[in-house]
């Protein structure tokens, strides 16, 4: 599957937008120390990573219904007719046991 993204993105160069970056820079840098023939990649994909988040962690858009937050469960459904509600798995946790169960 590493082998198939690889291939998928090419030289690891360009702009990787993500929601919480802090989270999906750990899994890299932990996909990295477990497969160091993809370390300098995923190093690399970390450091061309833009953190959609910060646009409204930052408030440079917010609104009432954020409640405050900054997190995808409360901005999503405010911006888009997207929910997390309406989702079959609507929980993180979760989504990692299906896919471990997926992949195993």
């Amino acid at each position: 599957m590493i082998a198939d993204f690889v291939r998928d993105i090419g030289t690891g160069y360009g702009t990787y937008i993500v929601w919480n970056k802090s989270f999906e820079n750990g899994r890299n840098s932990d996909i990295g120390s477990l497969h160091p023939e993809y370390a300098e990649l995923f190093a690399s994909i970390n450091e061309h990573t833009f953190d959609l988040m910060d646009i409204f962690k930052n408030n440079l858009y917010f609104h009432p219904d954020f409640g405050g937050s900054a997190s995808i469960k409360k901005v999503l459904p405010v911006l888009t007719d997207i929910s997390y509600k309406d989702l079959a798995v609507g929980d993180g946790g979760i989504a990692t046991d299906l896919l471990q169960k997926i992949i195993s």
